[in-house]
């Protein structure tokens, strides 16, 4: 049976947390919209098999550089540790806005 690479494996805590931060202290106006969030969540609360099935799709539709484009930002997200998402709370999105109503 062939090892697993751990993609994160090389990365630095210290660097990935960085990457986390930076990526959490750009501007929002590339935050995915309210009901894009909630259909994430969605998603991701029926397991790994979906999210893969609908990345397959979607890798079909773009051309060959979009596509590439794409694995790379992949790859990227995945060297970051799971625990480092979790640290700096970037493994969740924000809770709904509460507005008060008169």
């Amino acid at each position: 049976m062939a090892a697993t690479r751990n993609p994160g494996a090389g990365a630095s805590a210290a660097g990935a947390s960085r990457l986390v931060t930076q990526a959490a202290d750009k501007p929002k106006h590339n935050a995915p919209s309210l009901p894009l969030q909630r259909q994430a969540e969605a998603l991701h609360q029926r397991g790994p098999r979906p999210l893969g099935e609908l990345l397959a799709e979607v890798l079909e539709r773009l051309d060959a550089d979009e596509a590439d484009w794409l694995r790379r930002r992949l790859e990227r997200y995945n060297a970051i540790p799971p625990e480092t998402y979790r640290a700096v709370g970037a493994d969740t999105f924000p809770p709904l806005p509460i507005r008060e109503v008169s």
